[in-house]
This record gives structure tokens, C-alpha cells and sequence, in this order.
């Protein structure tokens, strides 16, 4: 989907940039202002301070990074209305993540922007923090509605030997951060919002992913199939196979009323792939497993 492995370092930012390690902190100002300077200064303080861990669930793991990002946001958001007037940190933060067109770089300005939001709507203090990160959201859902919405609905893949499930599920937020790239934010975050559940599974022997997503009900699941329909009809080009970027080709399978399948690859396993449901399981398998 785009989302490579992106390395920033601190000549990349424009403004000041700051790291936190158990050995103190250490600012670039990359020619920001004092106030900029001070401000980031501040979020790095509470990098500082803040445990180096989360108690998550394995599933939940990827939630860390938000919420730590969000918690040093939020700090640097009370102390910059309290004391740096001139900045508006909450809209420097949203304009990183709406206006950033490299998927890996959007995916990480949303950890700071819907991690702030939602530990604004948590907390009236910085003094209240610990009750961020002694009960941190179990799923991304709970991080992007600030409630304890349970969406969650069972999902089975079963697979054969030749694949690799991932531990954890992508979730609603990198779902909702991926339709962005392509689609605006009220679209992205409507067809995202119905998130259920997801598994995501690799070939071991071929270049390919299936991406099975679980939606609420089936309203939600049509919405999310057109959504994706504009997604992948903005970034590849239509094809009879599916929608066809470089040498990788995306097709779409809507499983059953709830669920729907993203198939990605080359095109001879895009073509050899087969997710179905059999009873409450869905089945993803391909032509070479059956002739071996």
C-alpha cells in the first residue's frame, strides 16, 4: 500500500526537532524560533519522563506510539496556551498529518495528531497523564472515537502452510490514515469508521498479501468496497485482473456481507488467490498449494 520503511533524521523537519533517551535531550532548531524552540523542548520533557513501555496486549502493541506522541503533544499544547501564545501547536499538528502526501510520513503525523486528540479528550491536566498510560485504549477504534466502543467482531482465516499471518490486526486508524493518502479526510474516516476486525496474511513462497477487513455490518462493508474502489482507482490504473500499479495489481473480494478482502501482488498470484467463507471461517488459498 505505499507504506515503506521511512527513516527521518533531523535535518528533514522544517522547524525545530528533538529526540529523548535515557541520557538527556537533545534539540536540533533547524532555524525555529525561541518559541518553537521552547515548544519542542517541552514535548521532548515529557518523552523524558514518560514510561518506556505501555501494558498493551499483543494486539494492541502498535497503539504505544500514539499514545506517547500524543501525551507530549498534549503537554506541549497546555504549556504553549499557558505560555507561547503566538503558536498554535494543535493546528501545526493537524496540518501535518492532512497535508502530508507520502503515506509513510502522513502515518506518522496521525500518531501525534489523533494520539493528542484523543488524550485531550481524556484527561483536564497534564498532572492527570498517568491515567493515559496505566489504561491505555485496547484497539485503534478506542483511540480515534475517545470512548470505549466495542466494534470488535470474531474473525477466522484460516491459511495453508505456505502463509504467514500477522500477530495483530492493522486496525481502523491505519486503515482510516491509508484511504487518506488518496481520498479527504471525511470520506477516508466515514468508510474507515466501521471497522470490525482484520487479519492480514502473506505468501511465504510469492510477492503477495490478502488483507481481510471485518466490517460492523453490511452498510458499512458497501461503503468501505466503494471507498476502496476510489482508492485504488486514484493510485493504479483499471484493469480486467483488478487495478494495476508498476508490477503490483490490487483486486477487491467481497467475501460476505460483513467482510472484505484486499488481494495484492504480482499478477500471476493475484490470479491463483481465493478468499472464501466456509460456515463462520474465511478460507484464503491458492491454486499453487492445490497443486502441490
Amino acid at each position: 500500500m505505499g507504506f515503506g520503511r521511512f527513516e527521518v533524521g533531523p535535518d528533514d523537519y522544517e522547524g525545530p526537532a528533538g529526540r529523548s533517551s535515557t541520557s538527556g535531550v537533545i534539540i536540533y532548531p533547524n532555524g525555529g524560533t525561541a518559541a518553537e524552540i521552547e515548544k519542542t523542548l517541552v514535548h521532548e520533557f515529557e518523552h523524558y519522563v514518560q514510561p518506556d513501555s505501555l501494558s498493551l496486549p499483543p494486539e494492541s502493541i502498535h497503539l504505544q506510539h500514539p499514545i506517547q506522541e500524543g501525551a507530549a503533544t498534549y503537554v506541549e499544547v497546555v504549556y504553549a496556551e499557558r505560555y507561547l501564545p503566538s503558536l498554535d501547536p494543535v493546528a501545526d499538528r493537524k496540518s501535518s498529518y492532512v497535508d502530508a502526501t507520502r503515506n509513510s510520513v502522513k502515518l506518522g503525523a496521525s500518531h501525534y495528531y489523533f494520539g493528542y486528540q484523543y488524550v485531550a479528550q481524556r484527561i483536564d491536566s497534564p498532572k492527570d497523564l498517568s491515567q493515559v498510560y496505566d489504561d491505555p485504549p485496547w484497539s485503534s477504534g478506542q483511540l480515534l472515537h475517545g470512548h470505549d466502543w466495542d466494534a470488535s467482531r470474531p474473525l477466522r482465516v484460516d491459511v495453508g502452510d505456505s502463509w504467514t499471518k500477522a500477530v495483530r490486526p492493522a486496525g481502523e486508524h491505519f486503515l482510516r490514515v491509508m484511504l487518506a493518502t488518496e481520498l479527504n479526510e471525511s470520506a477516508a474516516a466515514s468508510a474507515a469508521t466501521g471497522w470490525a476486525n482484520d487479519t492480514v496474511v502473506g505468501s511465504n513462497s510469492e510477492s503477495g498479501n490478502v488483507w481481510v477487513i471485518r466490517m460492523t455490518d453490511e452498510r458499512n462493508a458497501s461503503e468501505l468496497r466503494v471507498a476502496l474502489e476510489r482508492y485504488f482507482g486514484a493510485r493504479a490504473t483499471p484493469t480486467d485482473e483488478g487495478w494495476r500499479t508498476g508490477g503490483t495489481i490490487y483486486r477487491l473480494v467481497r467475501v460476505d456481507e460483513t467482510t472484505v478482502a484486499i488481494v495484492a501482488g504480482g499478477a500471476d498470484f493475484v490470479d491463483a488467490v481465493t478468499v472464501s467463507k466456509d460456515g463462520g471461517t474465511i478460507a484464503v488459498t491458492s491454486e499453487a498449494e492445490s497443486r502441490r
